[in-house]
């Protein structure tokens, strides 16, 4: 009967050994699976600070364009109304040679006249009204040349706007891409965050 009790005994005793080392490893278990979670919470905070850094460099990146943006628009502007000051210089000169060229006829007229009539008391008006004429002309090719000068200066302006306008798209279009990829980070953040939690 003693045998018989020893042998419950031990079968309970190794039972319960049994269990005990079923504990031990579901402890063991969790104790990892604890380790896991915490591991990945790491690697969370990580990818969020990380995200977070990139996202801090691209808001500045961004910030960098809007003012280049800015400069650039400034720059179109101010060559806009340059080339409004040029147009209306072209235009005053071009109306200073119609009256140059009036002024021309008008001699050439008095010079004609004075042949005409010819008398050696007119020679002398003749020889000044051609002096005049000279003047004259030399005043409307001086006018010529400046309307070239401008035309030509005109010409490279609206060139440099063309250039600044292209640049100006271009970097819209970037900054436009760079606020989709800023967009996309912070919908990657929640879900972190989200995850996180």
């Amino acid at each position: 009967k003693l045998e018989s009790e020893i042998l419950l005994l031990q079968s309970q005793f190794e039972q319960s050994e049994n269990k005990n080392l079923e504990h031990l490893n579901e402890i063991s278990d969790l104790i990892m699976e604890n380790e896991n979670l915490k591991n990945e919470r790491i690697q969370l905070i990580d990818n969020f600070r990380t995200k977070s850094e990139e996202n801090e460099l691209i808001r500045t990146q961004l910030n960098n364009y809007k003012e280049e943006l800015e400069e650039l628009r400034l720059k179109s502007a101010e060559l806009s109304d340059e080339l409004i000051i040029k147009n209306q210089a072209i235009s005053e000169y071009a109306n200073h040679i119609k009256e140059t060229e009036a002024k021309i006829i008008a001699t050439q007229n008095e010079v004609k006249n004075l042949k005409e009539n010819g008398s050696s008391l007119q020679e002398e008006n003749i020889t000044e009204l051609t002096n005049k004429l000279i003047i004259e002309q030399v005043a409307k090719d001086n006018l010529q040349n400046k309307i070239k000068d401008l035309e030509q200066l005109l010409s490279q302006r609206y060139e440099q706007i063309r250039i600044l306008e292209n640049d100006y798209e271009q970097q819209q279009q970037m900054f436009e891409s760079k606020i989709n990829r800023l967009k996309n980070k912070l919908l990657d953040l929640k879900k972190l965050l989200l995850e996180s939690n």
